[in-house]
């Protein structure tokens, strides 16, 4: 006991003895700092009314969890103790004498404590009355007690636990703190949620004089302590110096906005759940609230001739109030599941068509038997093979190369005898090398078949032989054929596709094709030097078979064998007839010939979704890739198969196409069929798109059964929101590799600073001005990720490159697209290859002497030239169709995302205070709605796979129009069925996306646009939406993307420097116990050394780069040094459009000048050649500073695109990686930016956003906002750790303003 007692002495004394010295060592450099902490005492809650005594502090101990051992009525207890509710921030203790009145910006917050009340009344219920009617109860009621610490400011203090110091001390009655916001005694009951705010919802507050009752600066004559602060101590008595006292402004905290007030969105959840539903908790949080106090020395005279407040004048001693809240969005899910709806559908509908282009294909695409020597199947299964195959459509043609006879005309020889012969060739016949290939109808490029060895025989050899077969012995032989090959070819009609002047050639409109053979003289031995052929040696020889005429004929049908067929032999250079093939044909169809497919196996109908259309006759404007807006490019140039396209009607490119070069170049390349292979489209449907189609679907019911409460959340009630994975509004930041919640933006928040002015004369307060954000993550499409190696398989062979595979392109939308595009310009290079060396072909064969020779439509499938080029177009056309859908299953998950941030921002500029009650609605429906994004992300690795996502998402929303209209319960049911409610919402009932495409000149794509329909509560139409928005106005959004990278890793892109390569330095350092960075180096940063002089941070495990909740940018990222500027450039390009439109400076006013032209692309649409416009006045300063940042982290970009933003009433959203640690230093800079120009305000002509500020006091509120505000407890829902994650080296390399504070990093453990 001794031991114990002398070494807490020793300790204390230590204590003390490095306090003083730190102190002198200080100098009074630093001024000493005071805190007041609001704390609830067991000791002075135990009531003496004739009950238990400890009746308050049971309540109090049921409320903090506290196990009480069972002990409940009479018997002993523990005192509670000292429990602290709320503590102010440490504000500086002013050294002037007469400095005046000192004013905490952090309020204490006061929890409700009415649960405590009535056991802590007094015998006749006094606890609720005032001090004059409670006669000698006057002390009953809950006890509260306010303290004041003092602690030095030394510097050397500030790393070690500096002790802090009670110097005051006063006591106060809860009750009497109720009394004080209801203004007269008694709470108000209004209508708008709030029981201490008037009618139209502006706040009551009151003042009190609380003396100190204990402590250094209490004073005698008056340390009642019963009086408790009531409202007879309001006063001090006595002349001279007023004692030391606490001036107390009591005001209700905004937890719930109450309806229709500045800081109040119609995104809002409703602040009490709706009758019936038990979800609410579930699918919502709380909002997040933290309330400001600041001095107002200039403004309040401003103020003063305030319409709203037309008896109310402002006194000197006028104290601002700045409510901040974060709250999720009742959007962004049902925003969320109307796309999912819209996507699903259109994904099942691009499937359809693919499997119906494959099938298309497939029904012209012969089917090719292996030769009896490859063949592993039994005859019975070939012959089931057989039997499908014509019952699909097919004919079965057998044939069999017998010899080559160099005879004269057909006429002078009984080529019947033949059919009798059954005497096969000695040896010694000469061969010559027979190559056969197959013609269709519908390509100009030959089918290879088989190639062999055929017997050449001379005139009179070829007699002799067939004279020998006229012999009693061979009747009733047939011969066998030398080459022999059996094949599947489609019967087509005049509907397909078919070659220039084959249409109509045929009486019964049946095609089948044609079988051409080549022969080259080869020799045996030298018995062939008897043979005089008079063909020139290498000369090729060619025969055609024409299938159509067998199949009329009905040659060899399905109860027939092989007949002989007589072909003529031409030479291919001199057009002369030099002998006949002698062959062996049979020709089967079913039904004899007629064309009667079955159901196809890969049709329209196998894909699943909500669109039952044939894809034969369906509009592919329906389809995935039109709706997300791409553009079609193989379509566009002509390019079967239509998948993604509306195909033209059969031949219609053929005999209608404009004689224009691309009517010309599309007419060329109609006629060399598909470019694809059949494999690769059967891959495509059945596999990719049946999948990405799966996936949509599947989080369409899973986002609609969350809505309307079927979901089941049940098992995620004790999981901590970062581990919980079920739709919700919001979807915590290290969820992005989710795929079933890709289409939630994640982590959004409205975040709002709402401005109120406090007066001490008991009057309402004065809602003053608004500002509002809407923080989120980076809009991307994480769970497909940006490149990196997967061990996800699929097929290679099948030429499919998706998002899953090994070797697919790298990046986001940006660079995919740009990708895109360079695929498309490879595949035009192919194929104007392939149509060169296609002319180039039947040039030389119109120059050769070709007397008596048909002319051939098709190409043989042995010329190399053409071989590499149709080759290279296959593989450039898969390539590109497979990267097309990549990218338009990307654009919908991406846009999904940005969409409901930016709706959210959207309807939080209608709700009070914002834009639309300024008159920017009118600018609104004639020039859109402006919205700013205020991107953080680094250029390098996946950030810069996110930059690219978000800039594209963000340009997508150009094709979105908002209209707002009155919930109609009578409307019809067919719009009804489509619509996507919004639970919980007080005003908002629906929301319906609708696609709208215009189709494009030649067909082939369309501009797309959406409509996006919200309904309303119709009392709040009517009474709340402000005209110009009413009638079905389409307000059209106007987005613009501003980025600047703000962190290590952006300052290693602007300096060439590798963030490893800082890191190994940085450690190699370390190890010497100091930190070197070069130009860099910072010698204020915070370091130690540890043990084995080995860099240590407080609470910091990991690498110094790791951030957020990072998850690797991979060993081969590589960054992009200009993708910044770019962008910042388009944006102000943009933004001075818009500029220009809403503020005329031609004398134009802004309802007569013209809407603002986004793009190249509206600058097409319109007609209209792009002109370059001077700069806009109010854009110099962003142009500046636009111009100055290559290279750097300007962060003045930022700012002036915010600034200029709020000028023309625009939104506001800022993003991040994951929303919660750079945007929280972005957002924050923002608001004490916001509220410092408000306070500084001095002049009313002068416009908020050119009032000057000291950037001293806007980093001073920056920090206590980041310290004390909603940021914080963001980076907890997300994380599950109250903490920014920055390290040392990330701080470090950070601008200024939106440098933390380090108590605040996860480092070193947080102040809050």
């Amino acid at each position: 006991r001794f031991l114990k007692s002398g070494l807490k002495k020793a300790q204390q004394s230590i204590e003390r003895s490095v306090t003083t010295m730190a102190i002198k060592a200080d100098g009074g450099k630093n001024p000493d700092q005071l805190c007041v902490s609001l704390h609830y005492l067991g000791g002075m809650n135990m009531v003496n009314n004739g009950a238990n005594p400890h009746t308050v502090n049971l309540n109090m101990y049921n409320a903090l969890g506290i196990n009480n051992n069972g002990v409940v009525g009479g018997g002993i207890m523990q005192d509670v103790g000292d429990v602290c509710l709320s503590r102010t921030e440490w504000v500086e203790l002013p050294t002037a004498v007469d400095s005046g009145d000192l004013l905490f910006s952090i309020p204490l917050c006061v929890p409700d404590l009415s649960f405590l009340e009535a056991a802590a009344a007094g015998p006749n219920g006094a606890a609720g009355q005032s001090g004059s009617s409670r006669g000698n109860n006057g002390d009953c009621g809950v006890k509260l007690t306010v303290r004041l610490y003092i602690r030095s400011g030394a510097t050397l203090l500030k790393a070690v636990a500096n002790r802090e110091y009670c110097i005051g001390e006063s006591a106060l009655l809860y009750t009497n703190l109720t009394q004080l916001m209801s203004g007269s005694g008694q709470k108000q009951s209004t209508n708008n949620g709030n029981k201490y705010s008037n009618g139209n919802g502006a706040l009551r507050s009151g003042t009190i004089n609380v003396p100190f009752t204990t402590g250094m600066l209490a004073e005698t004559s008056n340390s009642s302590l019963n009086s408790f602060g009531s409202c007879s101590s309001i006063h001090s008595s006595g002349g001279g110096d007023a004692p030391a006292a606490l001036h107390i402004t009591a005001t209700p905290r905004v937890k719930f906005n109450p309806p229709c007030t500045y800081g109040w969105s119609l995104t809002d959840a409703a602040s009490t759940p709706p009758t019936g539903r038990k979800n609410w908790l579930k699918m919502f949080q709380l909002p997040l609230d933290q309330a400001y106090a600041f001095n107002l020395v200039h403004h309040h005279q401003l103020l003063n001739s305030n319409q709203q407040y037309p008896n109310q004048q402002l006194s000197d001693a006028t104290v601002l109030l700045a409510n901040e809240r974060a709250v999720e969005s009742a959007l962004v899910l049902p925003l969320a599941t109307a796309c999912s709806l819209l996507f699903s559908s259109a994904a099942s509908l691009s499937q359809q068509l693919a499997a119906s282009a494959a099938t298309k294909m497939h029904s012209k695409r012969a089917l090719y038997l292996p030769t009896p020597s490859e063949e592993t199947r039994s005859k019975l299964e070939v012959d089931g093979v057989v039997m499908t195959a014509m019952r699909d459509g097919c004919a079965d043609v057998e044939l069999g190369v017998v010899a080559l006879v160099l005879l004269g005309e057909g006429t002078q020889m009984d080529f019947g005898l033949l059919s009798g012969c059954g005497v096969g060739f000695e040896s010694a016949v000469p061969s010559v090398k027979t190559t056969l290939s197959f013609q269709p109808p519908h390509t100009i490029f030959e089918e290879p078949l088989i190639s062999g060895s055929c017997p050449l025989l001379d005139e009179a050899s070829g007699t002799q032989y067939i004279n020998s077969l006229n012999g009693p012995s061979s009747a009733g032989v047939i011969p066998e054929g030398a080459i022999a090959t059996r094949f599947l070819p489609r019967i087509l009609n005049g509907s397909d596709d078919l070659l220039p002047g084959l249409a109509g050639s045929r009486q019964n409109d049946r095609y089948l094709g044609s079988i051409r053979l080549e022969v080259k003289v080869g020799y045996a031995n030298s018995a062939v030097d008897n043979i005089s052929t008079g063909i020139s040696r290498g000369t090729a020889v060619e025969g055609l078979v024409e299938l159509e005429h067998y199949m009329d004929a009905g040659v060899g049908g399905s109860g027939c064998g092989q007949v002989p067929v007589l072909a003529p032999a031409i030479d291919a250079i001199t057009g002369r007839r030099i002998g006949t093939f002698v062959l062996l044909l049979r020709v089967a169809t079913a039904n004899n010939g007629k064309h009667t497919p079955s159901s196809p196996q890969h049709g329209p109908g196998t894909a699943g979704g909500n669109n039952s259309t044939n894809g034969a006759s369906s509009s592919t404007t329906s389809g995935l890739v039109s709706v997300v807006g791409l553009p079609t490019l193989t379509e566009d140039l002509g390019l079967a198969p239509y998948m993604d396209c509306d195909p033209p009607p059969p031949n219609s490119q053929l005999a209608a196409s404009p004689p224009t070069a691309a009517g010309i170049r599309r007419r060329q390349v109609a006629t060399m069929g598909s470019f694809v292979s059949n494999r690769f489209l059967e891959y495509q449907a059945n596999v990719v798109r049946k999948r990405d189609a799966s996936v949509l679907k599947k989080r369409y019911d899973e986002y609609h059964q969350s809505l309307l409460e079927e979901s089941d959340v049940e098992g995620e009630a004790d999981l901590p929101l970062f581990q919980r994975r079920s739709p919700r509004p919001f979807r915590p930041s290290n969820s992005r590799g989710d795929a079933m919640l890709a289409g939630i933006g994640f982590n959004v928040h409205v975040q709002s600073l709402a401005l109120n002015i406090l007066q001490e004369n008991g009057n309402q307060a004065r809602q003053a001005a608004v500002t509002q954000s809407v923080t989120h993550g980076a809009p991307a499409d994480h769970a497909r990720g940006f490149g990196e190696k997967s061990n996800n398989g699929g097929d290679a062979s099948a030429g499919v490159i998706d998002s899953s595979k090994d070797g697919a392109p790298r990046g986001g939308l940006r660079r995919l697209e740009s990708t895109r595009l360079e695929f498309a310009k490879d595949l035009d290079d192919s194929v104007t290859g392939l149509i060169s060396a296609v002319g180039e072909h039947f040039k030389s064969r119109a120059n050769r002497n070709r007397a008596g020779v048909k002319p051939s439509r098709h190409i043989p499938p042995n010329l190399p030239s053409i071989i590499h080029y149709r080759t290279k177009s296959v593989e450039c056309a898969q390539r590109l169709h497979s990267l097309t859908w990549d990218i338009a299953v990307r654009r919908a998950n991406c846009f999904s995302q940005a969409l409901g941030i930016a709706v959210t921002s959207y309807l939080a500029s209608l709700s009070d205070g914002g834009p639309a009650w300024r008159g920017y609605a009118a600018i609104w429906a004639r020039h859109g709605y402006l919205l700013t994004y205020e991107g953080l992300l680094s250029a390098v690795g996946k950030e810069l796979g996110m930059i690219e996502d978000a800039s594209v998402a963000i340009s997508m929303l150009r094709m979105v129009s908002v209209v707002l209209m009155p919930d109609d319960p009578n409307s019809n049911n067919n719009g009804r069925r489509q619509r996507i409610p919004v639970p919980y919402s007080p005003y908002l009932r629906w929301v319906h996306l609708i696609h709208l495409a215009t189709p494009s000149q030649n067909g082939s794509n369309s501009k797309t646009q959406y409509r996006l329909e919200i309904g309303l509560d119709p009392s709040f139409f009517q009474s709340r939406v402000p005209d110009p928005l009413k009638n079905g106005t389409p307000v059209r959004f106007f987005p613009i993307l501003f980025q600047m990278g703000v962190d290590i890793r952006q300052w290693g892109v602007n300096a060439g420097r590798s963030v490893a390569l800082i890191q190994m330095k940085d450690n190699n350092s370390s190890k010497r116990g100091h930190v070197t960075m070069g130009d860099a180096a910072d010698p204020s940063m915070e370091t130690s050394t540890g043990e084995n002089n080995q860099m240590t941070t407080s609470g910091h495990g990991g690498s110094l780069l790791d951030d957020e909740d990072d998850d690797g940018d991979g060993e081969d990222s590589i960054p992009d040094n200009e993708i910044h500027m770019a962008l910042n450039v388009e944006g102000y390009r943009k933004l001075n459009a818009y500029a220009h439109s809403v503020n005329p400076t031609n004398g134009v006013t802004a309802a007569a000048a013209p809407p603002p032209v986004f793009d190249s692309l509206e600058y097409s649409a319109q007609m209209q050649v792009p002109q370059q416009q001077p700069i806009h006045p109010s854009l110099v300063s962003l142009s500046e500073a636009i111009r100055t940042s290559a290279g750097k982290m300007e962060h003045a970009v930022m700012d002036q695109a915010a600034t200029i933003c709020q000028r023309f009433g625009g939104g506001s959203t800022v993003f991040c990686k994951s929303g919660k640690d750079r945007t929280a230093m972005q957002v924050t800079f923002k608001q004490s930016q916001f509220v410092q120009r408000f306070i500084d305000k001095k002049e009313v002509r002068v416009v908020l956003e050119d009032t000057p500020v000291s950037s001293n006091d806007v980093f001073a509120k920056s920090t206590l906002m980041r310290k004390h505000g909603n940021r914080i407890p963001i980076c907890e829902k997300n994380a599950g750790e109250p903490k920014f994650a920055f390290n040392p080296l990330q701080r470090k390399f950070m601008p200024e303003m939106l440098r933390p504070d380090a108590s605040l990093c996860t480092w070193s453990k947080p102040e809050t």
